[in-house]
Formats: structure tokens, C-alpha cells, sequence
């Protein structure tokens, strides 16, 4: 079999990639990073999670990643990060013949606020951020199920805690 028809010449391929570039440029793709959080929102403190807590973790490496500065001492922040609330919940969304959950749905739900530290002032309201994944229950796997789901929830924490950082970097500017 012939396949030469395969083979680009060089000048093809850099054509095809300069192509691919500007299309990704243009959809609004952007490498994750620096959201541009300005100094009038840093250092920001977080109220309302344990310190200890996997999600502040996730918030904090978000902010941080956004170009924010995150301190523990209330006194020093400029801003304040309120947290009103978070859960994570798992909806059934499928059974099987046998009448048993097949289906989830695994939701991470957070309220959170923005405010100054001296004078009070609102910069970003009560709002809710939520992220959500189908997952999928494989019959007859008694392994590993529990792992998927926490890496699950994993990734929904970090996709809730970048959108916070992005609602933070576009608000406050």
C-alpha cells in the first residue's frame, strides 16, 4: 500500500500548525495561571474553613496560582474570603433491573463571599459556585470504587476553587 499520501511536506505542517494555534487563540483558550488578582484584593484571609481543611488547601493554591497573596492572620489581610457554607453531594440519577443506584451524580456546592477588611465593603457578593460529575457504578467492582469517588470530589473542589478565584480576579480590578 502507497502512503506517501500520508507524508505533509514541512511547509504543511508548519502551516497546519500555525493554524491549529490561531484557531485556539481565538476560541478564548488560555493557559491556566496567573488570573491577574490585583492588590487591591491581596493578602486575602479565608473565614469560615479549618485551616486544615482539603478544600482551603485547593482555595489557597487557586489564589496563590491567581497571583493573590493568602495569609492566616486576620489582622494583615486587606480582604476577607467568606466561605457561608459548602457541601458535596451524591444524587442518584440511574438504577439498574435490580432496583440499585447505577448512576451518580457527584455535586460540590460552595456560597461564598468577598469584603473588605477595613471598612467592610462588599467587592464580591453572596454568590454560589458549584461543579458536578456523572460517576458511573460498576457492578461487580467491590475495589477501588471509593478511590474514584474521592478523586472525583478531588477534582471538584480544585474546579470550584479556580472559578472563585476567576469570579475574585474579574470582580475586583
Amino acid at each position: 500500500m502507497d502512503r506517501r499520501w500520508m507524508v505533509f511536506p514541512r511547509q504543511a505542517r508548519g502551516f497546519a500548525l500555525g493554524i491549529l494555534l490561531a484557531v485556539t487563540a481565538g476560541c478564548g483558550f488560555q493557559l491556566r495561571g496567573d488570573y491577574g488578582l490585583s492588590e487591591k484584593a491581596s493578602p486575602i484571609v479565608v473565614v469560615g474553613l479549618d485551616p486544615f481543611n482539603n478544600f482551603y488547601g485547593q482555595l489557597r493554591d487557586a489564589l496563590e496560582l491567581g497571583g493573590a497573596e493568602v495569609t492566616g492572620d486576620a489582622t494583615t489581610a486587606r480582604t476577607w474570603l467568606e466561605i457561608h457554607s459548602q457541601r458535596t453531594d451524591r444524587l442518584v440519577t440511574a438504577v439498574n433491573e435490580q432496583g440499585k443506584a447505577s448512576e451518580y451524580e457527584l455535586v460540590r456546592i460552595v456560597e461564598f463571599s468577598l469584603k473588605t477588611e477595613t471598612d467592610g465593603e462588599v467587592l464580591v457578593p453572596r454568590q454560589t459556585v458549584e461543579a458536578r460529575r456523572l460517576f458511573r457504578d460498576p457492578e461487580g467492582v467491590g475495589f477501588g470504587k471509593q478511590a474514584v469517588v474521592l478523586d472525583i470530589n478531588r477534582q471538584l473542589g480544585e474546579e470550584v476553587a479556580t472559578t472563585i478565584a476567576r469570579i475574585i480576579s474579574l470582580t475586583v480590578r
